[in-house]
């Protein structure tokens, strides 16, 4: 498609002084009266189709360098995680309902305690047959906390978290998704998105098909901002538990088939956008990595 019509840094952050994130509608009205040509972009050829895996692996993606645990090691690392939780709490059941019972004699402690924490890896085998995702993610993170990969750098000097964060930025941005929150950490700035452009979901409130497709864009982005720079990305784990979530309010019931299906699609989409926006990619890397305000990082953006 034809680049956008090319926009100063000092135009783009004159135009953003009355960008704010504590109302979605408000902000979307700000930036389309704005002199930001980029933002909302690419909405208008985000087109699902499903993908195959061999797709994927043609543009050098897989499961296992997105960070979405599918190697057999970290099929073994589930299994252990699973086997550990029946263990510790039928351990714990057994042993607090006896104590339970010999501290409050003549009364239910005892067999409530048991019974609670009885229940603990009913409840973790039942959410693992229905949101997988959910339980990946949250071993994903706690492997990655072990064993600091954090704190790893590219071979040009970039954060990975950086490269995550920069990319989940972006991608939003191209996408029509208003700003919800923008902080920042040791290392990098960090970035979150209203799941529409009216803001966040009332009780009771689904996601349409085409929200659904944008947040799995941005959603996988930052692990294939990851990927593309190291051989693997290790913040999947956290962006997968997010997609799960997704799909779990979506309107449109997506089986575990269209899962796998969405995401792969979710992750060559946002491979595609980080690719052809490069040169914004690379400017939004060292914005993050100074820390520089919201407002600049969008006029960095902008005007590259």
């Amino acid at each position: 498609p034809t680049r956008p019509v090319a926009v100063t840094y000092d135009d783009v952050l004159q135009d953003m002084s009355d960008f704010v994130m504590a109302d979605a509608t408000k902000q979307v009205a700000v930036l389309k009266e704005s002199a930001v040509p980029k933002w909302d972009r690419e909405t208008a050829r985000l087109n699902y189709s499903p993908v195959s895996m061999r797709e994927l692996e043609r543009v050098g993606l897989n499961a296992v360098s997105l960070g979405i645990m599918e190697n057999e090691a970290d099929l073994d690392t589930i299994k252990n995680y699973t086997a550990g939780v029946f263990v510790v709490f039928s351990i714990a059941a057994i042993a607090f309902g006896e104590l339970g019972a010999q501290l409050f004699p003549g009364k239910n402690v005892g067999p409530t305690i048991t019974y609670v924490l009885g229940a603990i890896p009913i409840l973790f085998l039942s959410i693992g047959s229905v949101a997988p995702g959910l339980i990946v993610g949250l071993v994903s993170r706690i492997e990655d906390g072990k064993e600091g990969k954090g704190g790893n750098v590219d071979a040009t000097g970039v954060n990975r978290r950086v490269r995550h964060e920069a990319a989940h930025f972006l991608v939003g941005w191209l996408l029509g998704l208003p700003i919800a929150d923008y902080s920042v950490e040791d290392q990098t700035s960090l970035v979150e998105f209203h799941p529409t452009q009216n803001g966040e979901l009332q009780p009771g409130q689904r996601l349409a098909k085409g929200e659904v497709d944008k947040m799995c864009v941005v959603a996988l982005s930052g692990a294939v901002g990851e990927a593309l720079h190291f051989d693997s990305a290790f913040g999947g784990g956290q962006d997968l538990q997010t997609l799960q979530r997704l799909f779990l309010m979506s309107e449109e019931r997506i089986n575990a088939q269209q899962q796998q299906d969405q995401t792969r699609w979710g992750a060559l989409k946002a491979r595609e956008l980080l690719r052809m926006y490069d040169k914004e990619y690379q400017a939004l890397c060292k914005a993050f990595a100074e820390k520089r305000p919201v407002k600049e990082c969008i006029a960095i953006l902008e005007s590259s």
